[in-house]
């Protein structure tokens, strides 16, 4: 859908921003939903099984963490939970839960919540080198680590 096509996207995007506006730590100044789909990038597409070729240890990300990041992304694309609550207990119904418990928060702010879990969880995620960001000086400095497949962790219960 065009979400997905948003995030696959989001590399050509952002690329021509290299030296577009920064803030004092050097990270991009970017408006929503420009942010959010750049965020999504590097956390990976989640809907269709893959990280982006990314993934963090276990001990980096809780699965509340996980938990929170597969709720805002559904909130942020999907709107309101809508759905029915699974008929077993399990990953599935985690999921669905943290994702009602969002209620009726905005697509605009659950993107915004999004791209803050993120800086939390990955300070310098936007250094990540597919999304275009990284200033050619910052091209030595280690990459920072990426976040798991949400959708999958959580299934996992890892």
């Amino acid at each position: 859908g065009a979400a997905e096509a948003a995030v696959e996207g989001a590399p050509s995007i952002v690329a021509s921003r290299v030296l577009g506006s920064r803030d004092s730590s050097g990270a991009p100044v970017l408006g929503f939903p420009e942010k959010y789909e750049a965020a999504r990038a590097f956390v990976g597409d989640a809907s269709d099984g893959h990280g982006g070729g990314i993934a963090w240890s276990e001990a980096d990300v809780s699965d509340s963490d996980r938990l929170l990041l597969y709720a805002l992304q559904r909130q942020a694309e999907d709107g309101q939970c809508t759905a029915g609550s699974p008929s077993y207990w399990g990953s599935e119904r985690a999921k669905w839960k943290a994702w009602r418990e969002l209620g009726s928060m905005s697509q605009i702010e659950a993107m915004v919540h999004y791209a803050r879990a993120v800086e939390e969880l990955a300070p310098r995620w936007w250094e990540y080198p597919p999304l275009g960001f990284a200033l050619p000086a910052a091209a030595d400095t280690p990459m920072p680590a990426p976040l798991p497949n949400v959708r999958d962790a959580a299934a996992a219960g890892g």
